[in-house]
């Protein structure tokens, strides 16, 4: 995974598949996290769109780069915060980095054969291979602050502002 960023009602990941299973990962990821966030809410009933995913290949360095900016501003955006890096939800990209969670108590059994916690490591797409992660990550970081400035210009010129933390929450 090289980034990611889950919202109130969507997600938005850029991912290698160099096994051609991602269809097969979806398919498990989705009706985990839907039975896990229903029970923990007390319904069952749909959590996802009845649509499928969308996969883009991305095959050229500006076309990663442009998903993953894409991608990291998409709360701000969605005016809810003015940095994605402000974003309370699961938000990341630097190679690297890794998110440890601890097994949902809801849903899952306590002796059950789920693992009691998952790990993810962000790493640079094999595209940008000939970079340092840390010129990497500095490209992920201009190109994603550029275009949080034409957000807040397009959000103040259309008069809104910004949700921020304490509306969200």
């Amino acid at each position: 995974i090289h980034s990611v960023c889950f919202v109130s009602n969507h997600y938005h990941a850029i991912v290698t598949d160099s096994e051609g299973r991602i269809s097969e990962f979806w398919e498990y990821f989705h009706k985990y996290v839907a039975k896990c966030i229903n029970a923990s809410l007390g319904r069952w009933e749909n959590l996802w769109d009845n649509g499928a995913p969308s996969a883009v290949r991305l095959e050229t360095q500006d076309a990663i780069l442009a998903k993953i900016v894409y991608t990291l501003t998409n709360p701000v955006q969605a005016g809810l915060v003015k940095s994605g890096r402000k974003w309370p939800g699961l938000w990341g990209y630097k190679p690297g980095d890794t998110i440890t969670v601890k097994r949902p108590e809801v849903f899952f059994r306590k002796n059950g054969p789920m693992p009691e916690t998952a790990t993810l490591t962000f790493v640079r797409p094999e595209a940008f291979q000939d970079v340092s992660n840390k010129t990497y990550a500095k490209m992920v970081e201009d190109a994603v602050h550029v275009e949080e400035m034409k957000i807040h210009a397009e959000i103040k010129q259309e008069g809104f502002g910004y949700l921020g933390l304490k509306g969200i929450m």
